[in-house]
């Protein structure tokens, strides 16, 4: 299994997109990265604007090889339509949007109407896929950190053979029992 974080905080940006290789399929995780408009009463450094373009560019690449790709929340750092031609003839996991707060329902319902052509849109909170020897595994709902509970993400576990990873973003931690469950 091969990992690639492909946009993070440490990489200058907000994001944690990554991309996990297997022997049986290519997936891009949370496929966006955005700069805070102000922290401290600052606007993004010219180094954060670079880091930006330079993850979006890296992002772009891996998408375009990617089999599959996983949006696990709303938020524009974790997905994004800019590169919404990308996702041509590719299977999307999503989030089921269906029950979320009215904003975030809408940027799901716009996102899903940018997109060119995916292959399939499928709601995977709670469900279990196969393909080959990996098994891609998606938690029910989590909360979006603590005191977050009117927006909702989902985790993401990947397993080959003997190898796995687990990928959650913005959670805060391991703090409802669904997680504990789950990690068990």
């Amino acid at each position: 299994m091969n990992i690639k974080i492909l946009a993070s905080e440490s990489l200058g940006v907000r994001s944690y997109c990554t991309y996990v290789e297997t022997k049986s399929l290519k997936v891009i995780i949370d496929p966006g990265c955005a700069l805070g408009p102000n922290r401290f009463n600052l606007p993004p450094h010219k180094q954060e604007v670079e880091s930006l373009w330079e993850c979006w560019e890296r992002i772009n690449e891996y998408l375009k090889k990617s089999d599959f790709a996983i949006i696990t929340h709303y938020h524009y750092d974790h997905h994004h339509y800019r590169n919404a031609n990308l996702y041509e003839g590719k299977t999307l996991f999503v989030k089921d949007f269906s029950t979320l707060n009215p904003r975030q329902r809408r940027r799901a319902e716009k996102f899903l109407e940018k997109l060119k052509l995916p292959r399939a849109v499928v709601v995977a909170d709670g469900r279990n896929f196969y393909f080959g020897d990996t098994e891609i595994e998606f938690t029910k709902a989590l909360p979006h950190g603590y005191g977050r509970q009117d927006i909702k993400v989902i985790g993401v576990y990947i397993k080959e053979d003997k190898e796995s990873m687990f990928y959650t973003s913005d959670i805060s931690g391991v703090l409802e029992d669904t997680l504990v469950d789950f990690l068990k």
